[in-house]
């Protein structure tokens, strides 16, 4: 489809927006990621060269892009795409979910060749066909898809090398390089070997075995409650100040909450990554929003965010058919001056999403479908 709509050879067609490529190319740089995507794309004139990726948060996120620029009949049909992709790739599936994944297939392949004429209509966009069937059996992309798979081989690939490294030099470098050079290496790696079974020995204190297993455990589940403030900023939030008056408060750029960093938006201007959009909880119902600022209440260091949520909300929508339309609500929408100001605390954080903006003041939060790398 990218190529269909900005190569010069279709430049007649009623699909090509061709001459937009430019224009197209900067409104995707305001598509706000988190540092944690793991691949960030490059620049939209680049796309020739996209890993697929790239091709994948131009097409779960990059959408918005479109909106204004792509003719409207073709904007729907690839919003249909997005939709199918969104739910295909998403941590929990309904089973009423494959079926709209199956009739968003089925309508897409078929409007593709009224739309882009069959010529185009190669095996790749036919196989959009099968996706339905593929989630049905099998549950959600990742679980199939060779890029998670590859991404899991290169994890396992690094601990590997760093774990012979690592034993390596230890064994080496407890040795005192004697004439018995090779017995000394024997016996230490019998040290070793010991001290991992003692570790699983259940009369091990529970205690020193919980610290030592968070050392090198990557897997351990996320604590809300442990985070740190960091990078202090000297302005001072009006706002905050008017909810807590007479108190001393001090202000910073970043948190992190046990792995994961966040910053306020006006710390990430400039940046390629943008860490201040966020899906939170409040009584127990999801919101997605921006940080605006962060601070520490002195009195009891205790730590507040002000974030930027949509007030009103628009939930993605698509056609899945002449009759019924599918409403998405891990993607929203309101206009600029329909955010409002929420007080939150960090326990109340979930996860990172992306955001953009576009120069028609509307607001777009997105979810990510999952968090597997590579998915």
């Amino acid at each position: 489809m990218m190529s269909l709509w900005f190569s010069p050879d279709y430049r007649t067609e009623p699909w090509s927006i061709h001459n937009h490529l430019e224009e197209l190319s900067r409104l995707f740089k305001q598509v706000r990621l988190p540092s944690t995507t793991t691949r960030l794309p490059r620049v939209l004139t680049a796309y020739s060269n996209y890993k697929a990726n790239e091709f994948r948060v131009l097409l779960l996120f990059g959408h918005v892009i479109f909106a204004e620029i792509l003719p409207k009949m073709y904007y729907d049909h690839l919003l249909q795409l997005v939709c199918l992709l969104h739910l295909a790739e998403n941590r929990r599936i309904h089973k009423d979910d494959v079926k709209v994944i199956e009739k968003l297939g089925t309508n897409f392949v078929i409007s593709f060749s009224r739309l882009y004429t069959p010529r185009h209509c190669v095996q790749v966009v036919h196989s959009v066909f099968h996706i339905g069937a593929t989630v049905r059996y099998f549950g959600p992309l990742t679980n199939y898809t060779t890029f998670n798979f590859e991404n899991q081989l290169g994890k396992i690939d690094f601990i590997l090398h760093c774990c012979i490294f690592l034993v390596v030099g230890l064994l080496t470098r407890t040795c005192k390089s004697t004439r018995r050079h090779a017995e000394e290496i024997i016996a230490n790696l019998y040290l070793l070997q010991s001290a991992l079974h003692h570790l699983h020995d259940p009369i091990l204190n529970f205690a020193f075995k919980k610290q030592l297993l968070s050392i090198i455990n990557e897997n351990e589940d996320i604590n809300n409650n442990d985070y740190r403030t960091s990078r202090k900023n000297d302005k001072v939030n009006a706002f905050a100040t008017v909810l807590f008056p007479k108190k001393q408060l001090h202000f910073f750029h970043q948190l992190q909450i046990w792995r994961m960093k966040l910053n306020t938006y006006s710390s990430a201007v400039g940046k390629c990554a943008d860490d201040s959009t966020i899906v939170f909880r409040i009584d127990e119902k999801l919101f997605m929003g921006r940080i605006q600022s962060i601070f520490t209440l002195v009195e009891n260091s205790t730590t507040f965010l002000l974030v930027d949520y949509p007030n009103v909300t628009n939930y993605f929508t698509c056609s899945v058919d002449k009759t019924d339309d599918f409403k998405y609500s891990s993607i929203q929408s309101c206009l600029k001056n329909e955010l409002s100001v929420r007080l939150i605390q960090p326990s109340e954080i979930i996860e990172k999403c992306v955001y953009f903006e576009h120069p028609n003041r509307k607001c777009y939060f997105m979810r990510f479908p999952n968090l597997v790398h590579s998915s």
